[in-house]
């Protein structure tokens, strides 16, 4: 009895098929594994900003300096010591979002209004 033969052709298109449903997959974990990250930004951004919108000093480039980021190394430097590492929301606006601190309507435009919302 002669076994079933496969045409080369065949063998090809089967062999790029599990080629690419591997890169689906691989791409996949990648992107999904590197994500929990990025909630942990969110989450200190958003809790930074809601403490700096409640304070009502949306207009005021210093009081960054006294909004704490918990849980969250905010200024890069290996450490989740709020205060007094500098793990506050305006390191967290100059490390994490660009902003700078050298003009102080720069750093509200950029710290308060884009990365937090503030209405100024």
């Amino acid at each position: 009895m002669k076994g079933i033969e496969l045409p080369i052709n065949i063998l090809v298109i089967i062999a790029m098929a599990v080629m690419v449903l591997l890169g689906l997959v691989a791409i996949y974990m990648g992107g999904f594994g590197g994500g929990a990250g990025q909630i942990q930004l969110n989450s200190a951004k958003t809790d930074a900003c809601q403490e700096l919108i409640r304070s009502g000093k949306c207009g005021d480039a210093s009081y960054t300096s006294n909004i704490n980021v918990t849980g969250f190394d905010a200024n890069k430097d290996g450490s989740l010591n709020p205060g007094t590492s500098g793990d506050n929301l305006q390191s967290l606006c100059i490390k994490w979002y660009g902003c700078t601190d050298t003009d102080n309507r720069a750093f509200v435009d950029c710290c308060h209004k884009k990365v937090c919302g503030c209405p100024v």
